[in-house]
């Protein structure tokens, strides 16, 4: 369990109108995501492996662990937005 984490996320837009009722804009988005404490388990790095609570198969039957950690995410989006209004 992550109890201890901050947050950054920051957006901007930025909207031309050409002509009247059309508007072409565009935006970008940044967010990371910061853990303290120790790295936890990047699942979206483990693609195609299977994780598996211990015992899950059996006994003697060890987990399957993703190897790959993170202790922060950063995450960029960008959009392209083209409006006519009626």
């Amino acid at each position: 369990m992550v109890r201890d984490w901050n947050m950054i996320n920051a957006a901007a837009n930025l909207i031309w109108s050409p002509v009247r009722d059309l508007d072409i804009g565009v935006e970008v988005t940044y967010d990371r995501i910061r853990l303290s404490g120790a790295p936890v388990s990047d699942l979206n790095k483990c693609g195609g492996v299977a994780v598996f609570a211990a015992g899950t198969f059996g006994v003697g039957t060890p987990a399957i662990a993703c190897p790959f950690t993170t202790k922060s995410e950063d995450e960029w989006r960008g959009r392209l937005r083209i409006q006519r209004s009626f």
